[in-house]
């Protein structure tokens, strides 16, 4: 219809009428009028059509040679072992080659262009608040620890990874043990914190090894026992909600692929050897974009970051005690008003109903104290053995 009233316009005007009797008539403007006189006097056959308003180049593309480097580094970088494939480290890459490149949405658009980029699942929150250990506030006061495992090594049998993370500066540590004993896990600690230092709170999910017996859940394990003497806090998150250990879980994610799928191990003793390389590798090499493009450790050498280690010669304590401290424990409580805590339940406010409380038990007075948020709600008493076999 538009195009006809175009063709129109141009045929009255070519029989004699005036231009202002023309647009007038077919209720368009004068601007409309010229516009299409214009097109029609420039000789081109399809001067009625509308053209396409879109530049005929964007700006920002890319050329054909700066897309080339892009993905060449990028590929380069997925074949060499440990290193990262992301944005941050294509750009310290070509950075390092000195060929800077514009800003980090231009290198994704590339590479999403060149199916190189794999969505991932994003866990969608519950719409209820989580108020708890989100956010450290400065290198070891949150660490995270996970294990991984059981993984299998042709003909030399299985083994679990002990993982561990600071929330803060993303610095790893990671310790290989034939099992998942507690007694493993707490000399596994013991070297993690001569390395690392001591952290103020360490967060863990509820993996049997970390809390002690499902048979007597008030007998706290060794591992406990061991944070404790060391005064450090114990935080357990919520039962089958592994997201909120989501910054360890995305580094087993990277140990998985960049490390343990991407060699062969012919025996578990070159396997701990080369978990080492690949622990100092990341702490030195790996680049987040939460720490703007920082490694671990050049977060740790600008905040003049000076760890509290423990001795090299320092050796497991004798732990048939139970030491003074606190151990949290993130729960979310539903319409049955359940606390669980290791097992063993208890009747809370229903105030609490559809909410995370943080459950706190404190060993010097044997008391189970409940929080919502930092308001104190309600406590039980908590009797635990004081004395442990060696």
């Amino acid at each position: 219809m538009e195009e006809e009233l175009r063709k129109q316009a141009v045929q009255r005007h070519l029989a004699g009428e005036s231009p202002k009797a023309v647009y007038t008539s077919l209720d368009r403007s004068k601007k409309w009028f010229f516009k299409w006189l214009n097109r029609y006097q420039s000789g081109a056959t399809d001067w009625y059509k509308e053209h396409s308003r879109a530049p005929l180049k964007r700006p920002s593309e890319l050329s054909i040679v700066d897309k080339e480097i892009i993905v060449s580094t990028r590929n380069r970088l997925d074949s060499s072992p440990f290193a990262q494939i992301g944005v941050s480290a294509i750009k310290w890459e070509l950075h390092k080659l000195g060929l800077p490149f514009r800003s980090d949405s231009t290198i994704n658009r590339t590479l999403k262009r060149e199916g190189l980029v794999k969505k991932k699942t994003r866990y969608s929150p519950k719409g209820v608040e989580y108020p708890y250990f989100t956010e450290a506030l400065c290198c070891n006061n949150i660490h995270q620890m996970d294990l991984v495992g059981p993984r299998y090594i042709k003909s030399d049998g299985r083994f679990y990874s002990m993982n561990v993370i600071d929330l803060y500066s993303h610095r790893v540590f990671i310790e290989s043990n034939r099992t998942k004993e507690d007694d493993n896990i707490a000399q596994g600690l013991l070297r993690c914190w001569k390395s690392m230092g001591l952290p103020d709170f360490l967060q863990m999910d509820n993996e049997l090894s970390f809390r002690g017996s499902n048979r007597y859940p008030r007998s706290l394990g060794l591992v406990l026992r061991l944070c404790l003497y060391f005064g450090v806090h114990p935080v357990f998150i919520p039962v089958a909600e592994p997201w909120r250990d989501g910054v360890i879980e995305s580094f087993n994610d990277t140990y998985d692929k960049k490390f343990f799928r991407r060699q062969w191990f012919t025996s578990y003793s070159m396997l701990k050897r080369q978990s080492k390389n690949f622990q100092q590798f990341h702490n030195k090499n790996h680049r987040y974009s939460y720490l703007k493009g920082k490694t671990p450790l050049e977060v740790i050498e600008a905040d003049k970051f000076k760890p509290l280690t423990l001795g090299p010669n320092t050796r497991m304590p004798k732990l048939d005690f139970l030491p003074d401290g606190t151990i949290s424990l993130i729960r979310f409580i539903r319409s049955d008003r359940t606390l669980n805590i290791f097992g063993e339940k208890f009747e809370v406010s229903k105030d609490l109903v559809y909410s995370y409380v943080r459950a706190m038990i404190v060993t010097e007075i044997h008391t189970l104290q409940v929080y919502l948020g930092e308001d104190f709600v309600q406590s039980f008493e908590y009797r635990m053995p004081t004395e442990f076999s060696s």
